[in-house]
């Protein structure tokens, strides 16, 4: 079967890539035909006190210049892209 995996957060660049293969396991990503990292972004509307209150502590905490997280379309875009030209190995057998 044909695998891809992605992660959405707030980081992006080398520290987001890095990301995937720190949160699945080694034979998991080994096999994945596809990876790709998509953002994120922060619905303040949809959160409760609390998390709004960690989230704008940890966004002062950033250093200057650092852009406010968003989704990566362009990654989506490219991501899918590649699944639909990976062919799948499985595909010809049969049961």
């Amino acid at each position: 079967k044909k695998l891809g995996l992605f992660v959405c957060c707030a980081s992006s660049g080398p520290s987001a890539e890095g990301y995937i293969d720190s949160k699945y396991p080694r034979s998991l990503t080994a096999h994945a035909s596809v990876k790709g990292v998509f953002g994120g972004e922060f619905l303040f509307q949809r959160m409760g006190f609390f998390d709004r209150m960690i989230i704008k502590m940890i966004a002062k905490n950033r250093s200057e210049g650092t852009e406010e997280p968003r989704i990566e379309l362009q990654s989506i875009s490219a991501f899918a892209s590649e699944w639909n030209c990976q062919p799948d190995k499985n595909a010809s057998k049969t049961n």
